[in-house]
């Protein structure tokens, strides 16, 4: 079993995008989208309508934000986002 280090050095490794001024974590224009959708309480299904995207879409960019976050319910979701712990990639 590794130990608390090493995973922790695996978490680091992962790079995931951080604003260091602010300790928030950069998503995708699409992901900021959805996490904010979920923080309004949306479903899936609800969120695909309004970005007209499929719900299966929703799931997998859902599943990047979690990864992204490091959490694993769409209630850790709602709390980063009402504690302005993400921002969105500003456009090129």
């Amino acid at each position: 079993m590794p130990s608390y280090q090493q995973c922790a050095a695996s978490l680091e490794s992962e790079h995931v995008r951080r604003d260091p001024s602010r300790n928030q974590v950069v998503l995708s224009q699409r992901q900021f989208q959805v996490a904010a959708m979920v923080a309004q309480g949306l479903s899936n299904k609800d969120i695909a309508a309004r970005l007209n995207i499929s719900p299966r879409t929703v799931q997998h960019t859902l599943s990047a934000v979690f990864h992204r976050l490091r959490v694993g319910s769409r209630y850790e979701v709602i709390v980063a986002v009402l504690n302005d712990r993400v921002t969105k990639r500003a456009l090129p």
